[in-house]
């Protein structure tokens, strides 16, 4: 088989440069990639939000049973990738497989600026015998540089809304969440809400009568592309109100709809393991279902927050 393009996404606007090299066999273990140049080019960048192909001037050759590293690099510190484990398997189909890998800190790349475990966002394509196929890499968590944190999406139960926390794991930097994405099902249009407060979503009392609740939207939205369980919805950044989170600071969000359309996962909110997405700056953990609208004690406990959290950083 042959690797015939890629695409990425990137948190620039306009016109910046990318280069891509190949190394046949894993990378893990090198200090520095012994790499072959495949591609050297320029391509231009629409925000965060979509995808960006890079044309590839060289076809890299995958044989049967072979390991294949490719190492992606822009001029400047914009590649949206993610959080994985590295050397796991983030994504297959029937002819390949792609794993987890490292990200690169700096231009150019040394054995010094190198940290593990990341993931590579984008789209994968490539001819087999069979003809020519797109591997689609599904946008999980978002990069490090980037201003997104994306939640793997196995939302296979659902109801009116979730309860869940977002904490700032920046040590001297303000998060502001400008708007959220969320998961839902159907595809007539949908009214929503989202909540906040100062402390976690999971104390006591669990309505918005009481608690230092604050809504920063309420909006009537159709659910974009996907299909069945995966449509998503996307809260309009010019209505939603921004939510400031300090340093180590956690905060408690309510999604709620007026009809049980939100998809959530089972996720454990009680151990030690309730971290669902996190990055180096924002971290989401597991917390409760919302049975019914609006919000009341009825809720589903180990339930667990699926979408999209958008946001910025602003030193203190």
């Amino acid at each position: 088989m042959h690797i015939t393009g890629l695409s990425i996404y990137s948190d620039f606007f306009g016109d910046f440069g990318v280069e891509v090299y190949a190394l046949e066999g894993g990378f893990l273990g090198e200090s520095v990639i012994v790499k072959s140049q495949i591609t050297s080019t320029t391509i231009s960048g629409t925000g965060s939000e979509f995808l960006v192909q890079i044309p590839m001037q060289k076809k890299v050759e995958v044989k049967a049973g072979q390991l294949q590293s490719l190492y992606v690099t822009l001029d400047r510190p914009s590649l949206q990738y993610s959080m994985g484990e590295e050397g796991t398997i983030s994504a297959s189909d029937d002819f390949i497989e792609i794993l987890d890998g490292s990200g690169v800190l700096g231009y150019p790349l040394s054995s010094s600026n190198v940290r593990s475990g990341r993931r590579f966002v984008g789209v994968v394509d490539y001819i087999a015998q069979e003809g020519a196929i797109a591997l689609v890499i599904p946008t999980t968590q978002p990069t490090v540089s980037g201003q997104f944190l994306s939640t793997l999406f196995e939302g296979n139960s659902g109801s009116y809304g979730v309860l869940f926390d977002v904490t700032n794991v920046r040590q001297s930097q303000k998060v502001i969440i400008t708007k959220l994405d969320i998961h839902a099902s159907g595809e007539d249009s949908l009214r929503c809400e989202v909540w906040y407060r100062r402390g976690s979503s999971l104390d006591y009392p669990w309505n918005t009568d009481g608690g230092g609740w604050i809504m920063v939207v309420n909006e009537s939205l159709v659910p974009e592309g996907g299909s069945g369980e995966s449509k998503l919805i996307r809260f309009s950044k010019e209505k939603f109100t921004p939510i400031e989170i300090d340093s180590s600071e956690l905060v408690g969000l309510l999604v709620q709809c007026d009809e049980e359309r939100v998809r959530y996962s089972i996720h454990d909110s009680s151990g030690p393991d309730k971290i669902v997405s996190m990055n180096d700056s924002i971290m989401i953990e597991s917390g409760y279902g919302v049975t019914v609208y609006p919000l009341s004690a009825r809720v589903q406990f180990d339930r667990a927050f699926e979408g999209v959290i958008r946001y910025s950083d602003v030193s203190m």
